[in-house]
């Protein structure tokens, strides 16, 4: 399947919905980034997750280094001392248990064992006693497309996806409700039809060994 840019998205939505000569590639643009969005956290997880590390000073209760393309946290863990192949979970709370911490009311100090997110800060708790490094594993949102010959930053599989979202959110635009549905139901047994890139991956496994 040939990858989509931007500029072939902008046409081809536009042509969907018959030649919108009211809109702008700008604005048609605008659409287009956010089916890529809709589409992205569609598709599970794994095809959208990426790793970062964060850094831990001794004595500071937040990790840097948060992620600019940060959309939904999955996991953050620390390297084993012991064993550098292993890794501890923290666990995530929310800010207000750490303020309520029984101990110390959210005080005390040794090696964090939680976590709670707020904003795009990375509260650790217990407060650290010394630098480390964190793996900070997240779901990512896609980049926006802004010249015509970007592409999505997804798999080149969920491209006519974010062709179909977007010619629905171009029809409800034009309050064409009927022309909408049409393209959310042809979106939706898209996505429906369309195998992850594990699935995918099994079933070339699977074809493979049948040879």
């Amino acid at each position: 399947m040939p990858n989509l840019t931007l500029g072939t998205l902008i046409s081809e939505s536009t042509a969907l919905v018959g030649g919108r000569l009211d809109l702008t590639a700008s604005q048609v643009s605008l659409y287009v980034n956010m089916a890529q969005l809709e589409v992205a956290r569609a598709i599970p997880h794994g095809e959208m997750e990426a790793t970062t590390a964060l850094k831990v000073t001794a004595s500071g209760k937040t990790a840097s280094g948060f992620p600019s393309d940060f959309d939904v946290p999955l996991s953050l863990s620390r390297v084993s001392a012991f064993d550098g192949f292993s890794h501890l979970n923290l666990t995530r709370i929310s800010i207000g248990e750490i303020d309520d911490a029984a101990d110390s009311g959210g005080t005390a100090t040794g090696t964090p064992n939680r976590y709670a997110l707020m904003g795009e800060q990375v509260w650790l708790y217990p407060t650290p006693t010394s630098a480390d490094s964190l793996l900070f594993r997240y779901r990512k949102v896609p980049a926006d497309m802004t010249a015509t010959t970007d592409m999505p930053s997804i798999h080149t599989r969920y491209h006519p996806a974010i062709l179909y979202k977007t010619a629905e959110n171009l029809a409800m635009r034009a309050v064409n409700p009927e022309l909408a549905a049409y393209y959310r139901n042809t979106y939706i047994s898209f996505m429906q039809a369309t195998p992850s890139t594990q699935e995918s991956r099994a079933q070339s496994e699977r074809q493979n060994t049948e040879r």
